[in-house]
């Protein structure tokens, strides 16, 4: 308040998730936290699944937890060519764009109804994503080749 730092709890995440990153959107107050989680023995034994949480942050009661969203490949967790790290809001559009490296994908989550809506083909080794929401681009590196691409937000 005025300026000053306060402490309020968030969620914990002690269940065996690995965070990787964070987004806030302040049109629709949503926070989106990109993760790794090991597999489902069922569905991806020994794997890693990676996710995109959807959480309603409040200053004054308990955050809520509003959606799991399952997006592409970022890579095995103990690896140390993990990604996963790349999610950002363009505010104009209202959409969330996660990196997802070891696809080699990007998914795009539509903002209002929290929900992959296109995965795009980007190139070996995406990592990390910056949007300039002036003129509707995203700039993505692509971390091994060391180059940017660019992307219209047209989604």
């Amino acid at each position: 308040v005025d300026g000053a730092w306060q402490r309020r709890s968030g969620p914990v995440l002690n269940d065996g998730r690995t965070l990787f990153d964070m987004a806030y959107s302040p049109a629709t107050n949503k926070m989106y936290l990109v993760y790794a989680r090991p597999g489902d023995p069922g569905d991806n034994p020994g794997g890693t699944d990676w996710l995109v949480d959807v959480w309603k942050p409040d200053v004054n009661s308990p955050w809520a937890l509003l959606k799991s969203i399952s997006v592409g490949d970022g890579g095995a967790v103990n690896s140390p060519q993990v990604g996963g790290t790349g999610i950002a809001v363009n505010p104009v559009t209202g959409n969330v764009f996660n990196v997802n490296t070891a696809a080699g994908t990007m998914s795009v989550i539509h903002g209002q109804n929290d929900y992959v809506k296109s995965t795009v083909n980007l190139g070996t080794d995406p990592y990390s994503i910056v949007i300039d929401p002036v003129r509707n681009f995203l700039y993505i590196g692509l971390r091994s080749s060391g180059s940017i691409i660019k992307v219209v937000d047209g989604y």
